[in-house]
């Protein structure tokens, strides 16, 4: 019998095993064939099914709001609509979520109610946070024999910043999401998102990416050389003066907002350890960086440096 593939996320540390699902609509995954598939377990592997044959118990050890935990596993349940809700259960020891096939479908956040891939990144996202990589807002590449590492805010530009770097010649590392290690220094790849709610940007570096080949992509964690904190404007009265503690702590950790991953923070007591170790990577990070204030989206300087 032919083995099953698993789909990589990050090259030689997370895989998934979602079988035919798409999981569009959230980082890390919206695009699942970016990268070769592995045939044995990453690190970090998550599994993903579907069930009709879901219900949250009433015994509880702990629950807060829709949310509930027994044992090693947590429940969510959420009425709609009559004869609509929204379920899963999630395993922590064999990290298996189980959602129900009409919540599956459920393409963006709603109402406060997340959309399922949302729970699956932001569980991965805190499962590396606490092994001690950092999962931030932003992009990377190497151009020139060096490699970038850009944190930044959403609608920056670094997507068309990545585009334009392939386009010169340069590799593609990460264009949304980095895996930072900051014990050694590297950056993992993540893969870059063909479609995000229609942005014609993202489908653009795509393309770019796409037309470069294979040789322009990174499968291999690498050595940052630079790491650059950014942040566009366009005004004329100039820009926010931010830190690079202020744009670490904007663009990282990505899983804090959301309910599902507070309420496991909780659970586990990791409330102090997770506030405390934010504030010592931030620290970190902040003592070997650029600052950079770009101006109507001219990366110039940066692709100058």
């Amino acid at each position: 019998m032919r083995r099953r593939m698993l789909h990589t996320v990050v090259p030689g540390l997370v895989s998934v095993d979602v079988g035919n699902l798409s999981a569009r609509g959230t980082y890390l995954l919206s695009n699942l064939r970016f990268f070769p598939p592995v045939a044995d377990r990453l690190p970090f592997h998550y599994c993903v099914k579907l069930s009709s044959d879901l219900a949250a118990p009433k015994e509880f050890d702990f629950r807060n709001a829709y949310y509930s935990r027994l044992d090693d596993t947590w429940f969510y349940e959420r009425r709609l609509a009559r004869g609509l809700a929204a379920r899963f259960e999630y395993n922590e020891t064999t990290r298996t979520f189980t959602f129900n096939p009409a919540y599956w479908r459920l393409p963006l956040e709603i109402g406060g109610i997340w959309p399922p891939p949302r729970h699956l990144a932001d569980t991965i996202a805190l499962d590396l946070f606490r092994a001690g990589f950092d999962v931030v807002r932003g992009m990377a590449y190497s151009l020139d024999a060096r490699v970038t590492c850009c944190i930044a805010p959403s609608f920056n530009g670094k997507t068309a910043l990545i585009g334009t770097v392939v386009a010169r010649g340069g590799s593609y590392i990460a264009e949304e999401t980095l895996i930072l290690d900051h014990r050694t220094r590297e950056v993992y790849p993540t893969g870059a998102a063909h479609w995000n709610y229609g942005r014609k940007t993202n489908r653009s570096a795509s393309e770019a990416i796409a037309a470069a080949g294979q040789d322009a992509v990174q499968v291999g964690k690498q050595q940052i050389d630079r790491l650059i904190f950014f942040a566009n404007h366009t005004s004329t009265s100039g820009a926010a003066r931010l830190g690079a503690a202020d744009c670490f702590l904007l663009n990282a950790p990505v899983f804090i907002s959301n309910t599902f991953a507070k309420s496991r923070i909780a659970a586990d007591n990791t409330a102090v350890w997770l506030a405390d170790e934010i504030g010592r990577r931030a620290s970190v990070w902040a003592g070997d960086h650029q600052v950079l204030q770009v101006a109507n989206y001219d990366f110039s300087e940066i692709l100058g440096m």
